[in-house]
């Protein structure tokens, strides 16, 4: 299965080329996608993901074809 993966400019996430479509296996979870790149548990708390433009949990099952874009609000004043 592959699912193409965007990211805003506030996050890095390395070996993971900002828009690349990614091979991965059924059953995989937007958490377990973020595993496989080494972001660790503590910082996932932080990511928002949308998948097909739709706000999903990390928990979310990812399918053939989707397209995940994964955010890293940044607050201020």
């Amino acid at each position: 299965m592959k699912v193409r993966v965007k990211y805003s400019a506030h996050l890095n996430i390395n070996g993971l080329d900002n828009g690349a479509a990614v091979d991965i296996t059924s059953g995989t979870t937007v958490s377990d996608l973020l595993s496989s790149y080494r972001v660790r548990d503590d910082h996932k708390k932080f990511i928002t993901a949308a998948v097909n433009g739709e706000k999903k949990s990390l928990s979310y099952t990812l399918n053939d074809n989707d397209t995940l874009f994964l955010l890293l609000p940044v607050g201020g004043g």
